[in-house]
């Protein structure tokens, strides 16, 4: 008894033992039943399957928390397990709160004291980690592999820079060797006899220096010899030297590189030939180019242009503008016209940005169209200003030419060029007895006017002796603004225009605002243009006022010469006269009424006969 009593002491120490090795192992140690129900499991299994105690898995199976894909094979190793063999698996594993691991397990059969199998006694550990890098491994050996077949050319590694140990399939497609003909095929086979002792001092200097390049002749299977550019670099691992390199075709290379500088050569020509400032931006509004056009219009190099964000260069902002097209054609899809200042020159320019995609019809970037629209809003604004101008020219010139008489005429035009054009003051002068005399001003009850002016003296003298209008943009600096009676007034701006007919002085009028005129060349024209238009109608007003006063003359003469005539028939009634010297008397009458343009009539008593 005492000896069955130390036994099973001894048991019970060991199995404590054991317990405390399993409980303390940071692998997973689990007991399953022959159906695949959990038994046992330490602390770090259930961290595992992320259970929070024994008790939520015990005696459960464990199927369930077996990906899909994996379960057919864990069944079989649990039941080849329980036949008596062992096994390992690689599985993927979902924890109770959605963990996905890749797990390892290693299972032997566990045994009664006897031969008979109760269970499935299993170590697993988390192989997650290791089955990420094999993943990333193969991605990238597949990657590398790709890469390498994509290649253009030939591409080889040299173990030592002698066998050949890796390639890409251009080298077997190319040359017509298959891979168990090209695995260590010497580098020197590659080369005719009198070409090997060149090529073998540029390997040794590829394994010396780290690189060279050659151009040589590649021999084929078939006896043909091709030109190559072959490269050579050194690369070093695990303690021995490897060549790797390209090698291109140059007899094609050198066919698309004449096509392909021709074809740059035609686009850069035609791109550059657009007047038009047009660049091409990348997603994140870079200008990654430029034609000379829009190089030129900035004075920007096109080094320091590329890379520059095109808001900064054009906008000098730290942001788009809100209406800018390259925004809404990236959002529409499709090409966008809106017309943006340039906001460093305050130029109006057309802006036309038309979306790029790549082969999958992702958006890339833009291209830009720009035109300076300066000159066309610069032409519509001068047709628009003219067309006003015209129409205040027609309105001015009709009323001015209705009265003939000149002092209605200079009433009708101080009221239309008052009317039509506001300027603070107005005055009218005739020339006469070699001076400017003031004969009417607008408003009539404002000051700073002179009633009569010497030429040559003032803006409105200096008008009258340079024979064309005269302008100040501010009297009060202008040194040839000699009287104060406008500076007085208050006025800053002055135009002189003298009225002409030829180079006969007829007169002249001034136009004086307290607001400053920059008098630019369109102003100037409608100026002139208004001056020439008064200076007809005062002109024509001139000729009526003549020929009135003319003819009142004549009226006074024709009563005369009545009065005389009468005399005349009252003498004749009295005593004969000499006819002759009447005759002569009617003669003469006749001629001067003629003269003063009056038509005899039919029933004159004094014609002849």
């Amino acid at each position: 008894m005492e000896e069955r009593r130390r036994i099973e002491e001894e048991l019970k120490r060991s199995e404590e033992r054991y317990r405390s090795i399993i409980e303390t192992d940071p692998e997973c140690v689990l007991i399953l039943a022959p159906d695949g129900k959990l038994l046992e499991m330490n602390p770090a299994g259930l961290a595992m399957i992320e259970a929070d105690s024994f008790e939520q898995v015990a005696g459960r199976p464990v199927y369930p928390l077996i990906a899909p894909q994996h379960r057919d094979a864990f069944r079989e190793l649990v039941e080849r397990v329980c036949s008596g063999d062992t096994g390992v698996l690689e599985f993927e594993m979902i924890g109770l709160k959605g963990t996905l691991r890749w797990l390892e397990i290693h299972a032997v059969p566990l045994r009664d004291g006897g031969e008979r199998i109760t269970g499935l006694l299993a170590v697993t550990r988390d192989i997650t980690d290791r089955k990420r890098t094999e993943k990333e491994l193969s991605q990238e050996k597949a990657f590398t592999d790709a890469v390498i077949n994509s290649l253009p050319g030939i591409f080889y590694v040299y173990e030592e820079g002698q066998r050949l140990i890796k390639w890409n399939r251009t080298l077997e497609t190319r040359t017509g060797y298959s891979p168990d003909e090209l695995l260590n095929k010497h580098a020197l086979d590659w080369f005719a006899e009198e070409e090997r002792e060149r090529i073998a001092t540029e390997i040794n200097n590829v394994m010396g220096k780290g690189e060279s390049t050659v151009e040589a002749n590649l021999v084929l299977k078939d006896g043909a010899r091709v030109p190559y550019v072959l490269t050579g670099t050194r690369l070093r691992s695990e303690g021995r030297n490897y060549l790797i390199g390209i090698g291109i075709e140059t007899t094609k290379l050198r066919q698309v590189e004449e096509e392909l500088r021709k074809a740059e050569q035609e686009w850069s020509n035609t791109f550059d030939s657009i007047s038009d400032f047009v660049s091409v931006h990348d997603r994140e509004f870079r200008i990654v180019k430029a034609n000379k056009a829009l190089v030129d219009f900035l004075g920007i190099a096109l080094e320091e242009l590329i890379g520059r964000r095109c808001y900064e260069v054009f906008h000098g902002t730290d942001r788009p503008l809100l209406n800018c097209p390259y925004i809404e054609s990236m959002r529409l899809k499709k090409t966008v016209t809106a017309e943006v200042e340039y906001t460093k020159l305050g130029i109006p320019l057309l802006v036309t940005s038309s979306p790029l995609f790549n082969g999958d019809g992702d958006l890339i970037g833009d291209v830009h169209f720009a035109k300076d629209v300066s000159g066309i809003k610069a032409a519509e604004e001068q047709i628009r200003r003219k067309s006003e101008e015209l129409s205040v020219l027609n309105q001015i010139t009709r009323r001015s030419q209705e009265f003939l008489r000149i002092d209605e005429f200079i009433e009708t035009a101080l009221e239309a060029v008052s009317s039509f054009l506001g300027p603070d003051i107005t005055m009218f002068y005739l020339f006469e007895n070699g001076k400017l005399h003031l004969k009417g001003h607008r408003p009539e009850e404002e000051g700073g006017v002179v009633e009569e002016k010497e030429l040559g003296v003032c803006l409105c003298g200096i008008a009258a002796m340079e024979k064309e209008p005269v302008y100040s943009t501010d009297i009060h600096r202008d040194a040839r603004c000699t009287l104060g009676e406008c500076k007085r007034a208050g006025v800053s701006s002055f135009a002189a225009i003298s009225l002409r007919r030829g180079d006969e002085l007829l007169g002249l009028i001034g136009l004086a605002w307290k607001e400053k005129w920059s008098f630019d060349e369109g102003e100037k024209g409608f100026f002139e243009t208004l001056g020439a238009g008064l200076s007809l109608a005062l002109h024509n007003s001139k000729l009526y006022e003549e020929v009135r006063q003319h003819a009142g003359a004549l009226e006074i003469k024709v009563e005369e010469r009545t009065e005389e005539l009468q005399k005349i028939v009252n003498l004749m009634a009295g005593r004969e006269v000499r006819m002759e010297e009447l005759k002569e008397v009617i003669r003469q009458l006749r001629e001067q009424i003629e003269t003063a343009g009056f038509t005899p009539v039919a029933d004159d008593p004094l014609r002849e006969g």
